[in-house]
């Protein structure tokens, strides 16, 4: 199986750019991290994050003896394993390092890990936490995989009757973050892969000022590398104001 992928970031109209991103086509790992907490945190946050979980894969590449930070779960697959204990140490990373200046600091985190020994039955571990986000471009179309942890998610599941996502006056709300003094449950799920596909990975920057139609119609303009810079630029041009971070992943075989 052979992939392309490119990221790119844009500090958008703020001051500072508090999102991150990790690509490794060695250890089939990619990643975006918005980081949240004033001063210098969420840089901070969203960085180490990443960090700490490309450490986490690149010691277990390296060193089959490696310590486990975290008891397996019987009901879950290795590799699914492997992703949550890498968020949950990632998460603890950051708790460890929040005082003073950074007490207030954490990240959303979205993932995609690689498993592709198999050709036939090469697979994609989809980690998220918070409102970055995961989609899928398949067959011409258009698939989210993951579902916001955010306060409008958490009412709509309710059944509650809740305006557009746009229209609600608590949007960027969050329930969960890698950092937050809370108990953290990443949400997991896995996608078989097939020829063709092409994965998103984003901070809320991208798809707050872009409509799904517009990403359906900019997942389809050109290379992976294309697709990316286009995607930023559009949401740019939309008047977004966060920063605004993407990676375009394809499978090409």
């Amino acid at each position: 199986m052979k992939i392309d992928a490119y990221a790119g970031t844009h500090i958008g109209r703020r001051r500072n750019n508090e999102d991150a991103f990790c690509t490794s086509d060695r250890l089939g790992l990619y990643a975006v991290a918005d980081g949240m907490g004033g001063y210098e945190g969420g840089e901070i946050a969203s960085q180490l994050a990443l960090s700490t979980i490309h450490g986490f894969f690149r010691q277990n590449a390296e060193d089959h003896e490696v310590t486990w930070p975290y008891a397996l779960k019987k009901d879950r697959t290795f590799l699914e394993n492997m992703g949550d204990a890498a968020t949950r140490l990632a998460h603890q990373t950051i708790k460890l390092q929040k005082e003073g200046a950074l007490r207030s600091m954490g990240t959303t985190l979205a993932m995609i890990l690689l498993e592709h020994q198999k050709k036939d039955t090469a697979k994609a571990l989809i980690v998220h936490v918070g409102d970055s986000r995961v989609y899928l471009y398949r067959k011409q179309r258009l698939s989210q995989l993951t579902v916001d942890h955010s306060l409008y998610e958490q009412l709509k599941a309710t059944g509650m009757t809740v305006p557009p996502l746009k229209a609600f006056k608590h949007g960027n709300v969050i329930t969960q973050a890698l950092g937050m003094e809370i108990e953290l449950t990443p949400t997991l799920s896995t996608v078989t892969l097939e020829p063709g596909d092409r994965f998103l990975i984003c901070s809320d920057g991208l798809t707050g000022p872009v409509s799904d139609d517009e990403l359906q119609r900019l997942m389809t303009i050109g290379n992976a590398k294309q697709t990316c810079e286009a995607m930023i630029k559009t949401a740019y041009n939309n008047g977004g104001n966060d920063n605004i971070t993407a990676i375009v992943l394809d499978v090409l075989l």
